[in-house]
């Protein structure tokens, strides 16, 4: 499924929540998920479900900040 696809799908789900309400539950959680944080380029953020959600909450008033993802050492055997 394309990301436009994907995007208007998820985009309807939205029309039964309540932005205050979904934000008054999650203030101050993260929400994770695993897609990886950059594309293939290095560029930008990839695709994911979690800015469309972010940018459904920013539209009613509400903040929302991507993180860095945490990179972590490898340790030598």
């Amino acid at each position: 499924m394309s990301d436009r696809r994907f995007s208007q799908l998820y985009r309807q789900r939205f029309g039964v929540l309540d932005p205050r309400a979904v934000a008054a539950k999650y203030d101050g959680m993260i929400l994770v998920a695993w897609e990886g944080y950059l594309d293939k380029e290095k560029t930008k953020p990839k695709f994911s479900h979690r800015h469309l959600i972010a940018e459904w909450l920013r539209r009613h008033g509400f903040e929302c900040e991507e993180l860095p993802p945490i990179t972590r050492k490898k340790k030598g055997l």
